[in-house]
């Protein structure tokens, strides 16, 4: 019986109807007719891997970052009339997150810039704010560029920390109105970062 089925899958043209002898129609899940030869077909197996696997790898449209601009909140800015752009995407548990907030004429650094992660993280061992998560950079409109740090501070929350080297060693400070720039309509902050959520 084995034989003429294998015979019968290398004489088939499509292998999605071919069966694959092994004993059961997966997509009979009542098994009603109990003792009769049930087949298992590769067009069977193919839509069982598929739903399966779509779980953990989305495509398509699914497969877009998500935008969290509307619910991201700061520490240390008033939003005003400024620009955020903030999106993040999770694999699995691990979360990553990019935004940029552009001030407007109505917007101002007031002190330590934070902001609202997208997720909630697992909680860590380390001190809170040493933990690099990954890159910041401060644009001064016109005039330069600063780089730093994105550290994580709480389960739900981020901040920046400007790379300073006025010592031997690099070191992280925090923003505020006068740090690293006096901030004007125009200047950006950009943070970026991968975690892991709870």
């Amino acid at each position: 019986m084995a034989d003429s089925k294998i015979s019968a899958l290398g004489e088939n043209t499509s292998w999605d109807d071919s069966d694959l002898g092994m004993g059961v129609d997966v997509s009979d899940t009542t098994m009603a007719a109990s003792g009769t030869d049930k087949k298992i077909t590769w067009a069977n197996i193919k839509a069982t891997l598929k739903t399966y696997f779509d779980t953990l790898y989305p495509s398509g449209d699914s497969a877009a970052w998500e935008d969290f601009s509307g619910s991201v909140t700061f520490g240390g800015v008033t939003v005003g009339n400024g620009e955020i752009d903030a999106k993040y995407k999770q694999i699995g548990k691990t979360t990553f997150f990019k935004l940029t907030f552009k001030l407007g004429s109505e917007s101002a650094i007031t002190g330590d810039i934070s902001m609202t992660l997208p997720a909630t993280a697992v909680t860590l061992i380390e001190l809170l704010n040493t933990r690099i998560i990954g890159d910041s950079t401060i644009v001064d409109s016109g005039t330069g560029v600063f780089y730093g740090h994105t550290v994580i501070s709480s389960t739900t929350t981020a901040k920046l920390r400007i790379s300073k080297v006025d010592g031997t060693y690099e070191t992280g400070a925090a923003a505020s109105s006068s740090v690293p720039i006096t901030w004007t309509t125009n200047d950006e902050f950009t943070m970026v970062g991968t975690y892991e959520a709870a």
